[in-house]
C-alpha cells in the first residue's frame, strides 16, 4: 500500500512538473512587434543581455540590469529601470501629475500594470498604487 503510494506521488509529481510553463530564450526579433518597437524607441541606447518566453508572456533584460516584462500580445507589464527614470511618455498621464505634484524630486525607476491599475516605484523608496484610471490610491507597503 505504501509504496502504491508513493508511485501515485511520483507520478503526479512527474506530470505537474511537465504541464509546467517553460522558459526559453529567443532573439529579440522574436519578439511581437509593438515590443519591438517599444525598445527601439525608448530603450536603443541599451545592449540586450537575453530575451525569454514562455506561455504568457516575454522577457527582456538588458546589459545594465534593467528589465521589461511583457504580455503576449507584446505589451508591456512591467518596466524596471533599476536606478535610472522610466522613460516620461511610458508613465501615464495621471501618474506623472501625482509624482511631480507630491514628489516633485522624485521619478518613476518601476512601473507595473494589471488589470486592477499601477504600482510605481519612485527613486525615492516610497511605492505607489493607481487604479486603472490612474487615481492615486494608496502609499503601497
Amino acid at each position: 500500500m505504501k509504496k502504491a503510494l508513493l508511485i501515485l506521488i511520483g507520478i503526479l509529481l512527474t506530470t505537474q512538473v511537465s504541464f509546467g510553463q517553460k522558459e526559453v530564450q529567443i532573439q529579440k526579433k522574436e519578439l511581437p512587434e509593438v515590443s519591438n518597437n517599444l525598445i527601439d524607441q525608448h530603450f536603443k541606447t541599451l545592449e540586450i543581455s537575453y530575451c525569454t518566453r514562455d506561455n504568457d508572456s516575454f522577457e527582456v533584460k538588458f546589459t545594465n540590469g534593467q528589465e521589461i516584462e511583457f504580455d503576449k500580445r507584446g505589451n508591456w507589464k512591467e518596466i524596471d529601470c533599476k536606478k535610472s527614470a522610466v522613460p516620461t511618455v511610458l508613465v501615464p498621464k495621471g501618474v506623472q501629475e501625482y509624482v511631480k505634484k507630491n514628489n516633485p524630486k522624485a521619478s518613476v525607476v518601476k512601473i507595473e500594470r494589471d488589470a486592477s491599475g499601477y504600482e510605481v516605484k519612485l527613486n525615492n523608496g516610497l511605492e505607489l498604487k493607481f487604479d486603472k484610471n490612474e487615481q492615486f490610491k494608496r502609499i503601497d507597503d
